[in-house]
């Protein structure tokens, strides 16, 4: 999945988009820092700024209603806007129960779905 990514973001680079590679947590942890610093809105800014925003490893973090608000403000900024990439271990049907809020999960996965390839990668790790 991370490979994948990789080359679409090298693709992306090569056609001189702007690119931005995160994991997820480090996405909530960076934007609760940011909270924290009275900076969350040229975070945000940033975040959505990028053409393509390459979000890795989805599901290994904690989404409490803060990180759920981070999370929904960077994705409603880029929605329909901007093209964002998310790689994760988990069947995309599972994603809702990352959310501790319905009202956010369903909002999240509405940005994240509408209009979205999806691509399952079976076979064995390439690592």
């Amino acid at each position: 999945k991370t490979y994948l990514l990789c080359a679409l973001a090298v693709c992306a680079i090569r056609k001189f988009y702007t690119v931005k590679y995160i994991k997820a947590s480090s996405l909530i942890n960076e934007a609760t820092a940011a909270a924290l610093e009275g900076k969350i809105i040229e975070y945000e800014n940033r975040m959505i700024s990028y053409d393509l925003l390459i979000i890795d490893d989805f599901g290994f973090m904690s989404l409490g209603n803060s990180e759920c608000l981070r999370i929904f403000e960077i994705l409603d900024g880029r929605s329909a806007r901007k093209s964002t990439a998310v790689a994760s271990q988990l069947p995309r049907e599972s994603w809702y129960d990352l959310f501790q809020d319905n009202t956010y999960a369903d909002a999240c996965m509405d940005r994240l779905t509408k209009g979205a390839y999806k691509i399952e990668l079976f076979g064995p790790s390439l690592r």
